[in-house]
Parts: structure tokens; sequence; C-alpha cells
């Protein structure tokens, strides 16, 4: 399921995207595939996470893509267990100054449905529907590669 939603960000028309997949494991599998960095690594292209998620705490994704090293950061602004998760998001290859207008808002979402979860990425800040498209493609590959290792495990 896929909505592109438009918000007013100051002046600029910001574009955003949503996502989700469902998951044949528990609320709890899916909840530790998306919190602990060990597990993290292991669909999201070896992604080193760092947070504590705790909310006002910074969060880091740090790695390598196709031989360059990055630091993607933001701070944890929203932390249920089991339910949802928000952080903003600036990304090293967006070229953009590290400034807070260029941060986006990025929203994990957890939902049981029957012996399945629902996971549900939502994301803002985008400026062009290139953009939304690239992200959308990355979240989708990504929550892919989490269901194969989850569903593998079963």
């Amino acid at each position: 399921m896929n909505n592109f939603y438009l918000c007013l960000t100051k002046t600029l028309l910001m574009l955003s995207l949503e996502t989700s997949i469902e998951v044949s494991a528990s609320i709890q599998e899916v909840w530790s595939a998306l919190t602990q960095p060990e597990i993290v690594a292991q669909y999201f292209w070896g992604t080193q996470l760092d947070t504590t998620w705790y909310v006002g705490d910074p969060i880091y994704f740090r790695g390598e893509w196709e031989g360059t090293p990055y630091e993607d950061k933001g701070i944890v602004t929203a932390f249920e267990p089991l339910k949802s998760l928000r952080f903003t998001y600036w990304s090293s290859w967006s070229k953009k100054p590290d400034l807070p207008e260029n941060y986006a808002n990025v929203e994990y979402l957890v939902e049981a449905i029957g012996n399945k979860t629902k996971v549900t990425v939502k994301q803002d800040g985008m400026e062009n529907e290139e953009m939304v498209t690239h992200s959308e493609k990355n979240w989708q590959f990504v929550l892919e590669q989490m269901k194969k290792l989850l569903e593998e495990a079963e």
C-alpha cells in the first residue's frame, strides 16, 4: 500500500511517502528487527544503528556504500514500544548542509494483524517526485529484506 501526501513546510511544498508490508512474524520479532542494531545490520545494507531510543537522544546510521563511508543522523522524537517510533533524519548523501530545515521525519508503525505484523514506514521532507520514488524504492527494499530475514528464521 503506497500513498503520497503533500504537506506545507514553511513556504516550500514538500512531498511525503508511506509504504507498508505484512510480515509473517510476531509484533515482538518485528519490533526487535526495527530497533536492535545487530538485527538492523543484517537487512539494512549493513548499516550500524546507534541510539538509546530515548526521546531527544541522537540516532546514527553509519556504514559504507560502494566504498564510501557515510553517517546519517537525527534525533529520536517518539518511541512507543511495540507500536511506533519516529526520528528526524539527515542523510550525508543529500549534499545539503546539516541544518534543521534539511532534516526529514521518519516514522515506523507496527500493527498485529492475526498471526502477521504490518509494518508501515512514513517519510516526509522530499522536494520532488524523483526523491519520493528513490526513497520509496529504498524503503520497499529494506522492508522486503527484513521480511525475508524474519520469515526465514521461522
